[in-house]
């Protein structure tokens, strides 16, 4: 398991603010297409044992339990890549900047970094009727560096999320007023800016 200290190096007075991943209930429809796709052997055993005698067969039957046990390890595999590609996507928000880990597949990662100070701006979406009963959503994050764009993709509370991140870039552009008129101070003693 990789850990957070891994994935970003912290700068000296950087703190993380927030730490997300996606809504527990979007992984459900997941769960539920392999519940269906796991039932779909034990429903053609019941109705081939009841249908057809060559199940009884001494050849048929370990041909049928190996092709089943096959299905079964491939279903499994499949289930275990959607599991680490949901749990293993999340996004960190410090108070310097926004990481974005995206696991693409199984060994696949992209781990993006955008500075607060390069973000123009920064919307929230909720769409749907489950979206609005569990409260997740869509924050999508513009800017006007060389990355375009971060999408915190069906994230809790999506409108807090927002509010977070506009209150961290207000604060990071005080800072950077505040840092660049005490440094000009300090170039020019006698001027006052």
């Amino acid at each position: 398991m990789t850990h957070l200290a891994e994935i970003i190096r912290k700068q000296k007075g950087e703190e993380t603010v927030l730490s997300l991943r996606r809504h527990w209930v979007t992984f459900f429809p997941t769960v539920g297409l392999f519940l269906v796709l796991g039932f779909f052997p034990v429903a053609a055993y019941i109705l081939i044992i009841n249908e057809f005698a060559f199940m009884q067969d001494v050849f048929w039957y370990p041909v049928a339990v190996l092709s089943a046990s096959m299905y079964y390890l491939f279903l499994l595999v499949f289930f275990f890549g959607q599991f680490i590609d949901y749990h293993l996507d999340m996004w960190i928000v410090t108070s310097e900047r926004i990481v974005d880990v995206n696991q693409k597949a199984l060994f696949s990662r992209i781990v993006t970094e955008l500075h607060l100070d390069f973000i123009q701006d920064v919307t929230s979406e909720s769409h749907g009727f489950f979206a609005h009963v569990f409260n997740y959503g869509e924050v999508n994050v513009h800017s006007s560096g060389p990355l375009q764009r971060i999408e915190f993709r069906n994230v809790p509370a999506p409108h807090n999320v927002r509010n977070i991140l506009i209150q961290l870039i207000a604060d990071d552009k005080r800072r950077h007023v505040a840092f660049n008129s005490t440094s000009s101070q300090a170039q020019f003693p006698g001027s006052s800016i």
